[in-house]
C-alpha cells in the first residue's frame, strides 16, 4: 500500500500546483489584457 499511497499523493500535489499555476497565468492574462486596451 505505501507504494500505492506515494504517486496518489504525487498526483495530488501535481494536480494543487497546475490548479494554482493557472489561476495566477489568468489573473497575468487579465493585467496584460487591461494593459494592451
Amino acid at each position: 500500500m505505501d507504494h500505492l499511497k506515494i504517486p496518489f499523493e504525487l498526483i495530488e500535489e501535481l494536480n494543487d500546483l497546475s490548479i494554482n499555476l493557472g489561476d495566477e497565468l489568468r489573473q497575468y492574462e487579465g493585467e496584460i489584457f487591461r494593459f494592451a486596451t
